[in-house]
Parts: C-alpha cells; sequence; structure tokens
C-alpha cells in the first residue's frame, strides 16, 4: 500500500508537468497588407507575468494570408516585445513554393523562450514575403502565448 501511494504521487507530479502562469492570445483587428518584400508587423500580444522571475514562454503563430505575385517564399518571426526589431525568438525556415497569385495559404510558428530574472513576456509577429513584386494580405491571424513554470 505504502509503495502505491508512492508510486501514485510520482505519476501525478510526471503528468502534471510545467504549471500554467498566464496566457495571452492575440488577432489583428482586421486585414493586414503584406507590401511585396516589406517585412510587416502582423499582431501585438500583452504581456503576460512571470510570478517566479524564471520559467519558459511557448509561443504559436498562425497565418493565413493571400499571396502578392511573384512570391516565392513566407516567413514568420517571432519577436520578443512590440515592434518588429526586437530581440529574435525564432524565424521559421521560409515556406518556399510556386505560389499562385491572389491565392490563400496558412502558415505556422512555435517557438519556446526560456525566461529568466523577469517579470513577463511579450511577443509580437511579422510576416515577409520574398520575391514578391506584387502586395499580399494577411487574412486572419493569431498570436498565442503561454507562460508556464520551468
Amino acid at each position: 500500500m505504502h509503495l502505491m501511494l508512492h508510486l501514485i504521487d510520482l505519476l501525478s507530479f510526471l503528468l502534471i508537468g510545467a504549471t500554467l502562469f498566464g496566457e495571452d492570445v492575440e488577432v489583428p483587428d482586421g486585414p493586414v497588407s503584406v507590401p511585396t518584400t516589406a517585412e510587416t508587423l502582423v499582431t501585438v500580444g500583452r504581456a503576460v507575468s512571470l510570478p517566479t522571475g524564471n520559467g519558459k514562454a511557448v509561443v504559436r503563430g498562425w497565418v493565413e494570408m493571400t499571396i502578392g505575385a511573384g512570391t516565392t517564399a513566407i516567413t514568420l518571426t517571432i519577436y520578443e516585445g512590440t515592434a518588429i526589431g526586437g530581440p529574435v525568438v525564432g524565424q521559421k525556415i521560409p515556406d518556399a513554393g510556386s505560389f499562385t497569385p491572389g491565392s490563400n495559404a496558412t502558415f505556422e510558428a512555435e517557438f519556446i523562450d526560456m525566461l529568466s530574472e523577469v517579470t513577463g513576456a511579450q511577443y509580437c509577429m511579422s510576416v515577409l514575403q520574398t520575391g514578391a513584386t506584387g502586395n499580399g494580405t494577411v487574412l486572419a491571424a493569431l498570436l498565442d502565448t503561454k507562460v508556464l513554470s520551468g
């Protein structure tokens, strides 16, 4: 019986894993124009607090967009903070292909950011068309941030 209780405690610990401190999910207010090959901010998340100062953030980005003419690849980048140019959390390997101008496609990326001695985490996501001679349009997007214990 005593061994069984220890096994149950161990199993509970293994199944529970990390503790969720907070989550934020943001979408753009409407369609976002992506001018030819200009990296374009798509959405900005809200700050999620980190009560212990240490942990990790799991950041997921998803985009549905109409592809601009001449586009040969789409790149999603997630930055710390609220603007392009902040520290890069992750940049997805460009999704390359023979895109049909005006066609719709979806793209996604997921990264983990290890947090140390901070009070919170905030991220934003950008889209970049490579080789584009025509504008694209982000029709819908989602930026999901989960802040967890280590």
